[in-house]
């Protein structure tokens, strides 16, 4: 079938790669930033967003840094590797690139953690806006393969669900439960997105093979 053409095309699979490499290249520019905005301002500038201590802050923006420098090692890695990549290869670094999303999802779920200030409301969901303009952020640059932002996605969320729901309470359950329902609206709307992107790429490659066939015929 059409779909099944495009989902196992391996030029399809080399460009969800390539856009996989640019996204995570981009984080690698951003999270140090968005880090140390968040630790900033969670520790004491602003009481009302929080007293956070010190230290806790500091982890965070230490987590957030070795991860980026190990995600540009492997970028550099792939950029050495993706032009002489066969086949194999290619889709070798279709599930590296998976993981690594993943891994930078879970090392940003630490921020709800360690950013938590138990005291202040305001604090929790200044967190969580936090947390879903990354989210924002990922469905922009990984909704071109669902794979890929679901990756980047759920950890993340999935840590912020369980930070606000084990507060017990009323306001942060409340919070924990908006999580959730913008987890299906996102993935709902990046299934399209993915879908469309895949089919334009294919689509831009078989034009390549008429073209050609009709040049040599």
């Amino acid at each position: 079938s059409y779909t099944a053409d495009v989902r196992t095309d391996p030029r399809v699979v080399k460009v969800q790669v390539e856009r996989a490499a640019r996204g995570i290249r981009g984080t690698v520019v951003s999270s140090p930033l968005w880090a140390c905005f968040a630790v900033l301002a969670t520790g004491h500038i602003d009481p009302v967003l929080g007293t956070v201590p010190f230290v806790r802050g500091l982890s965070l923006i230490a987590l957030i840094l070795v991860s980026m420098i190990f995600a540009q090692l492997v970028l550099n890695a792939y950029r050495a590797r993706i032009e002489t990549a066969d086949e194999k290869a290619v889709e070798s670094w279709w599930y590296r690139l998976l993981a690594l999303n993943t891994f930078l999802s879970v090392v940003w779920g630490f921020a709800p953690w360690l950013l938590w200030d138990p005291v202040h409301r305001v604090n929790h969901f200044f967190i969580a806006l936090i947390c879903l303009a990354i989210v924002t952020r990922f469905l922009v640059n990984r909704s071109n393969h669902l794979p890929f932002f679901i990756g980047s996605f759920m950890p993340l969320a999935a840590m912020l669900f369980l930070r606000a729901a084990l507060s017990f309470d009323a306001a942060d359950l409340v919070l924990a439960a908006i999580v959730p329902l913008y987890a299906i609206q996102v993935y709902w709307e990046s299934s399209h997105i993915s879908q469309r992107w895949d089919q334009e790429a294919h689509m831009r490659f078989v034009n390549g093979d008429i073209t050609s066939a009709l040049e040599d015929a």
